[in-house]
């Protein structure tokens, strides 16, 4: 047995996310993200705004690492339990 559901199906609530399209603040001010590295040491990772290469909207974000390195923008989303 196989079910397809449209993707939309789930999202019909409020999106959580704050500023997900990174188009408010700077990375220095908190933008709603943290920038996170498992390798802090300066210089190995680079976060970028950039407002030429965007999806939607007027920016995008970007992560340049300059060696070998897991580094993310993250975000804390509180929820409701037992919510979907």
């Amino acid at each position: 047995m196989q079910f397809i559901l449209p993707l939309n199906s789930f999202a019909t609530g409020e999106n959580l996310v704050q500023n997900p399209g990174f188009e408010e603040g700077s990375i220095d001010d908190g933008l709603s993200w943290i920038t996170d590295s498992w390798n802090r040491s300066e210089g190995v990772t680079h976060f970028q705004l950039d407002d030429k290469q965007v999806n939607t909207g007027n920016r995008s974000a970007y992560i340049i690492n300059n060696s070998e390195n897991d580094s993310r923008f993250k975000q804390t989303i509180r929820v409701k339990p037992n919510t979907f």
